[in-house]
């Protein structure tokens, strides 16, 4: 089963929010993607240049750059390095290609993410929030597995050297309450997927799991 099926991916505009793979997830939903329409990839937060997709940051470069290329990325220049939101609206974003991709979040390459007040700039027109966690995050201590642990340890009532358990992950994802769905990346031993499913099993919301790397997916 292909990405665009299994996390049910329409038209629109999609936001990727959490940590353990926004980034490669974004580019590879985009790439299955531009084979039915034409992608926009862009962040509401900041994400590296990429390297391998046309980068624009007008309207009329966007048109060109389609003659190209099926994925175009969008922003405004950060740093030499960097990218942060079009100056172009997400809703216009929207109406000149088939399917937007926003990477809605930043964690310090973390597998888990709690959320400060104002985060995630998830855009007002999104149409689908895909919510990703890397299932190494359990087990180890919460200043070590989650970016902004602070806020982790004010939901669970724990200390930052604390262990992150199954229980804490997932009454952090509920409490936050901010997707439409959560995969649980980085699962691909045996063991791994028992413990997605245990997981899975506490979050109030559809849950797939499985290995990005790997390409492979399962609904729990």
């Amino acid at each position: 089963m292909n990405m665009q099926e299994i996390f049910q991916i329409n038209k629109g505009i999609t936001a990727i929010i959490g940590g353990g793979g926004k980034t490669s997830f974004m580019y590879a939903l985009a790439k299955e993607l531009s084979e039915k329409g034409r992608v926009i990839v862009c962040t509401s937060a900041k994400i590296l240049i990429p390297k391998h997709i046309p980068v624009v940051f007008s309207e009329d470069e966007i048109f060109s750059a389609f003659e190209k290329s099926n994925i175009v990325c969008v922003g405004s220049l950060f740093s030499d390095e960097k990218l942060s939101a079009p100056k172009i609206s997400f809703l216009r974003l929207r109406e000149l290609c088939d399917y937007v991709i926003v990477e809605a979040d930043g964690s310090k390459h973390l597998p888990f993410k709690a959320h400060a007040d104002g985060e995630p700039p998830i855009p007002g027109e999104t149409d689908k929030v895909i919510l990703i966690m890397g299932i190494n995050a359990i087990g180890k201590p919460i200043e070590i597995a989650c970016h902004r642990a602070e806020k982790a340890c004010g939901i669970l009532g724990k200390s930052p050297s604390d262990i992150l358990t199954v229980s804490n992950a997932a009454k952090i994802i509920n409490t936050e309450n901010l997707h439409d769905i959560v995969f649980i990346n980085q699962a691909e031993s045996a063991e791994e997927i028992e413990l997605a499913k245990t997981l899975a099993k506490l979050i109030e919301a559809p849950v797939i799991a499985g290995s990005l790397k790997e390409g492979r997916f399962i609904w729990l």
